[in-house]
């Protein structure tokens, strides 16, 4: 087990405590939530509605706190700012995972949660363009 792998991983995930989401200052708010404060809202929420809707509540609260966590490497993009930066998630991941003993299991949360929202997303692109 590498030890040292955990802790630089842990401090790393630690970071986005300070890293505010950039969609809030964008539009002027002056303390924005933190990513880490989205993700812990994000995974209450998501407990609910799993729960509500008979869904996997533990998956789903796997998927929303791990979700942001390759944003301590790539940055928090607002709306606008990602329609002309292309992330490499996958890289930032891969790094960002490395030595770690359950990798893969977070990495395959991470894109699950990923390809969901492509998902939903694509889905949702008919309603806006009435």
């Amino acid at each position: 087990m590498d030890y040292g792998a955990i802790a630089r991983f842990i401090h790393e995930a630690g970071q986005l405590k300070k890293n505010p989401r950039s969609g809030w200052l964008s539009i002027g708010i002056k303390n924005p939530e933190s990513i880490a404060d989205h993700s812990w809202r994000t995974a209450l929420i998501g407990f609910l509605l799993a729960r509500m809707e008979g869904a996997d509540a533990n998956r789903v609260v796997e998927m929303c706190i791990l979700h942001d966590l390759p944003e301590s490497r790539i940055g928090d993009l607002n709306y606008v700012s990602a329609r002309y930066v292309k992330k490499d998630l996958t890289s930032a991941v891969s790094d960002q995972l490395n030595g770690i003993f359950c990798a893969s299991e977070i990495s395959s949360i991470i894109s699950e949660f990923s390809a969901r929202r492509k998902r939903r997303s694509s889905q949702r692109m008919p309603t806006c363009l009435r």
